[in-house]
């Protein structure tokens, strides 16, 4: 049986008899010191028999832990760096420079677009005016109005400067890229190759789908894609700050100019000119011309071209429009030409290699991505997506051309101009006879400005070519009229085509 022991822990007697019972509190009183408190324990000593026997008494039912009702952990969200988002928008970058490549039929073009990428990175390294994750980050929804600590946990790199978001910078200060940045460095690289692009020739390419600018992503795979799937605002071209014109690239380009410090040679006139003349089918005598004042007055460089102020126009274009209006007045009987287009009249018009053989604007491996993306867009799966009304009718027009048997060569013009047009009688059947202009008369109109143009005194010839020139250059036509008033006062005095005391 149990067996106690009595120990006072104050004074250290021991044994029963020295003990008393307090009945009030259950305590033992000790007789010698009188010392009564908690501390007072005894010390039982089991035998062998009690432990066995507690020990055979008791029960241990270990319960399985039920498993905890929860919402399934979510995946963790990669992260958003600024190398993810430099290797999305190389890649990009890439593919645009291998299909202008192919529209220009230079394949140097890659290896300049290559360097001059690399060459912004060091410039921006050196002379950014806030980090280049900025202009991802500033475009990521609500990404600028969390604090750090939320935005790590939300999946994003916090190495940049949350309060900076280029609001308000200065034109000197390289503190902007996007998307539409692409653009303005493809224009800089075939400009250093003297390929005579035009800023319209480039969005020419990009309307036409033969420079991919709009659902970009959709060519990436979808592990390059995923660490930049926050930032769909970013590449999301439905939006105007992304929208492409011929001004828009002109301001990029001339931004990145000077930014870049770069020195670029003069615009390949007489190559743009060629591309110009076959689309408008010129007479030979108009090439002659355009030659002739490349000549006698030579384009300059530009000094208004990447000198830190912002540009719609850039000069050399401008330049060029009016050299091309000169040469084909100088021609003989050139308002005796019809201008028709092959197009519709809601479309725009183009110039940009119209008589080369077309070659497929959709690669086979990127025709999966395209029919998803179209298929999405038509049953209104993105919500910013609208489709266009008359993508049904241009499905079915395409549809009936595979099923023709004569080929789609013979259903287009290739040209929106026809020189001397026929002669009709008067039941309007064509006459083959000599138009009682002679084909050598000379026609050239010269109108003072801004006196006569503003008041609306310009032939219906001189009108319509201008009108034609600066819609697809995106200029003004105002700005046309000015630029040949200038180049005729340069240029006409030499030739015998006006009397000399018009410009005295």
């Amino acid at each position: 049986m149990s067996q106690f022991t009595y120990f006072c822990t104050t004074c250290g007697v021991t044994g029963e008899d020295n003990f008393d019972r307090n009945d009030a509190t259950g305590e033992s009183i000790c007789n010698i010191c009188g010392a009564q408190n908690a501390q007072q324990s005894r010390n039982e000593e089991y035998d062998m028999e009690d432990a066995l026997a507690m020990r055979g008494s008791r029960k241990i039912r270990q319960k399985a832990k039920r498993s905890r009702r929860g919402k399934a952990a979510k995946a963790a969200k990669p992260l958003v760096t600024l190398e993810s988002c430099l290797h999305v928008s190389q890649t990009i970058l890439h593919l645009q420079a291998e299909a202008l490549a192919v529209a220009l039929n230079d394949q140097g073009l890659v290896a300049t677009v290559e360097e001059l990428w690399f060459h912004f990175l060091g410039m921006w390294s050196a002379h950014g005016a806030r980090p280049l994750l900025n202009c991802f980050l500033s475009k990521a929804g609500h990404a600028s109005e969390k604090p750090a600590d939320a935005l790590l946990q939300s999946g994003y790199e916090t190495q940049w400067d949350y309060g900076n978001d280029g609001k308000g910078a200065k034109e000197t200060e390289l503190s902007r890229f996007s998307l539409r940045s692409h653009l303005g460095l493809l224009y800089l690289a075939a400009r250093l190759r003297h390929l005579g692009v035009l800023t319209s020739d480039l969005y020419v390419l990009v309307r036409d789908g033969r420079l991919p600018y709009g659902n970009v992503l959709s060519l990436l795979p979808d592990t390059m894609t995923a660490p930049v799937d926050a930032l769909h605002l970013y590449f999301n071209t439905n939006l105007p700050y992304l929208a492409v014109t011929a001004s828009t690239i002109t301001a990029e380009a001339n931004y990145l100019h000077y930014h870049l410090d770069l020195d670029l040679p003069p615009l390949n006139m007489p190559l743009a000119f060629r591309t110009c003349a076959a689309a408008l089918q010129l007479p030979h005598g108009a090439v002659e011309a355009f030659y002739r004042l490349h000549t006698v007055l030579p384009p300059e460089t530009m000094a208004a071209e990447g000198n830190g102020t912002k540009l719609w126009l850039l000069p050399s274009e401008v330049d060029f429009v009016a050299r091309v209006l000169v040469a084909l007045k100088l021609c003989p009987s050139w308002h005796l030409l019809v201008y028709t287009s092959n197009t519709d009249k809601d479309e725009a018009f183009s110039l940009m290699h119209p008589l080369d053989a077309r070659t497929p604007r959709l690669k086979r491996k990127h025709l999966h991505a395209f029919v998803a993306a179209t298929d999405d867009a038509r049953h209104g799966q993105w919500s910013r997506v609208t489709v266009p009304s008359h993508l049904d009718d241009h499905i079915e027009t395409l549809q009936q051309l595979a099923a023709a048997d004569e080929a789609v060569e013979t259903l287009v013009k290739p040209a929106p101009v026809v020189a001397f047009a026929p002669l009709h009688s008067a039941t309007g059947a064509p006459i083959d006879a000599v138009p009682a202009t002679p084909d050598d008369a000379p026609f050239y109109p010269y109108y003072r400005y801004p006196r006569e143009v503003r008041l609306q005194h310009v032939d219906g010839a001189t009108e319509h070519v201008v009108s034609i020139l600066a819609e697809y250059m995106d200029m003004p036509r105002l700005v046309v009229f000015e630029a040949v008033a200038t180049l005729e006062k340069l240029y006409l005095p030499l030739t015998d085509v006006v009397p000399p005391t018009v410009f005295r």
